[in-house]
């Protein structure tokens, strides 16, 4: 994701946007979510994200409440 933001940003002075799920993949068969079992640093990945040029960073799929507290807080401190 830091590649991608830092090839954008270079194409816009818009804000860039961050927009990620926890990892795991929807099975259309039996309509469930297949948890992925890695689980994400929000605070470092906040931090690069945020000095890549991301400015709108939220959560997808399966990212909840704790994740976006914990990306809020990172939020707060940088600004």
């Amino acid at each position: 994701m830091k590649d991608v933001l830092i090839e954008f940003g270079k194409y816009t002075e818009k804000p860039l946007v961050v927009y990620p799920n926890l990892g795991a993949s929807y099975d259309p068969k039996i309509k469930q979510w297949r948890e992925f079992d890695k689980k994400f640093d929000f605070d470092t990945l906040t931090k690069t994200w945020y000095e890549c040029g991301a400015r709108l960073i939220g959560g997808c799929c399966t990212t909840g409440p704790e994740e976006i507290k914990q990306i809020r807080k990172t939020l707060d401190q940088l600004r």
